[in-house]
């Protein structure tokens, strides 16, 4: 399913929403419409199509305006904003709204605008409701055991891996993964040699054991596993991979005398180096006892079973397997909320040199700009907001048949759903 974006989801629930009102179901415009003035203005805008409702100029006053457009900043960046408008003028098609708009773009080439208007319930609101479904529909995934914090790559950024090697550092980002396992993963072209990215410092005392599992797939090239001694900024142990099937890297290693703290990182070796490095699983032997980001799952019974993972056949290189390649084998776990440190969850049998991967329910996240985009079925997505919307807008009937639709959309694709709250009526304005 390909990926849909919140802007693409919210136009829909707008048209649906307003599909039988001649004054509002066509007032949407986008880049490039032929009817649409690029606005450089910051307190108006101009559209010819707003001249084919003339007649009901009262119904724009009091509603909301929602834009994107691009600002007049150096590298110009996307704007979101909400304004409301009070000013109609039918004969030139022109809107003036309040607040300002804020720094358009100079060039109207450049401006590349659009606006959706809203008359009776906030933008926003859609996109919080929107949110709402998003956060309750529940599937499945594997996320691993790991003292890496965002060892499952669950984050959207890179906050939590430290550049390090020579500058600018890779050209990363998180993408989709391309493994067996996981949501995301981190995605490195190297500009140079030696340039990576390292995890959060784990502490450990001398002579603990751990056990390392890092999948990598490399397109081009080659990347550096290291496994590294911060104390005394030494590698305890340095993988390259060159295969471009996907691997995994596994290990087990030992804290050097006087190690206080471990980390895990990863190196480009020449320009142009490609390569993806999946959910990283980091155990210590002697440890049991491990807390599950509250980013990642919600609540304790989120976590369905919890498996070791057998190694694979052995790959090309040193310390490196055919990544996922053989059956997972099923261990007992003991999982608690706790609300002072996460979720921790004891281990109650872990062989020192398997990772441990837990099958767990997850939650799809929020959208949080227009440009973001969720994996969610969009339909889904649009129902279920809908139904909302019209409970609140105080249609009972509408959103009962928005909510069958979205039941029977939710069955057919196999999903489950939570109970969230009720949506925020502040936001909604009634006529």
């Amino acid at each position: 399913m390909p990926d849909t974006t919140r802007q693409s989801i919210r136009e829909l629930i707008h048209d649906r929403l307003y599909a039988a009102n001649r004054a509002f179901r066509r007032l949407r415009n986008g880049p490039d419409s032929s009817t649409l003035t690029e606005f450089t203005a910051t307190t108006t805008i101009t559209d010819t199509a707003f001249q084919e409702v003339a007649a009901f100029p009262h119904d724009f006053f009091g509603a909301w305006i929602r834009l994107m457009y691009f600002d007049n900043s150096g590298t110009p960046a996307l704007q979101e904003q909400v304004s409301r408008i009070h000013q109609f003028d039918p004969a030139a098609g022109t809107l003036t709204f309040s607040p300002t708009i804020g720094t358009v773009n100079t060039t109207a080439a450049t401006v590349d605008g659009h606006y959706e208007i809203w008359p009776d319930i906030h933008p926003d609101a859609a996109d919080n409701f929107i949110n709402d479904i998003l956060n309750s529909l529940i599937y499945e995934g594997f996320i691993p055991l790991t003292l890496v914090t965002d060892g499952d790559m669950e984050d959207s950024d890179l906050t939590n891996w430290t550049v390090v090697g020579a500058a600018p550092g890779t050209t990363d980002a998180k993408a989709t993964s391309p493994f067996k396992v996981g949501r995301q993963a981190i995605h490195g072209v190297a500009t140079a040699a030696d340039q990576g990215r390292r995890s959060a410092r784990i502490p450990c005392t001398p002579g603990q054991q751990f056990t390392i599992s890092v999948p990598v797939k490399v397109d081009v090239g080659s990347v550096d596993i290291n496994f590294v001694d911060a104390t005394a900024s030494a590698n305890i142990k340095s993988t390259t991979v060159t295969d471009t099937a996907a691997v995994e890297v596994r290990y087990t290693a030992s804290a050097p005398a006087s190690c206080e703290i471990v980390h895990i990182e990863y190196q480009s070796n020449a320009n142009l180096d490609d390569f993806f490095i999946g959910p990283i699983s980091i155990l210590k032997t002697d440890e049991h006892r491990y807390s599950i980001d509250s980013s990642t799952i919600d609540f304790a019974d989120d976590i369905i079973a919890a498996y070791e993972l057998p190694v694979g056949p052995v790959a090309a290189v040193s310390d490196t397997f055919l990544a996922f390649a053989t059956p997972w084998v099923q261990i007992d776990i003991t999982k608690r909320d706790a609300e002072r440190d996460g979720l921790p969850i004891t281990v109650e049998r872990a062989t020192p040199n398997r990772p441990v991967y837990m099958e767990v329910h997850r939650r799809y996240p929020s959208l949080t700009a227009d440009t973001g985009t969720t994996r969610a079925h969009k339909l889904i997505v649009v129902n279920g907001a809908l139904s909302y919307i019209e409970d609140a807008r105080g249609n009972p009937r509408n959103a009962a048949r928005h909510l069958r639709t979205y039941h029977e959309l939710l069955e057919s694709a196999g999903l489950s759903l939570q109970i969230v709250q009720e949506p925020d009526r502040e936001l909604i304005r009634f006529r």
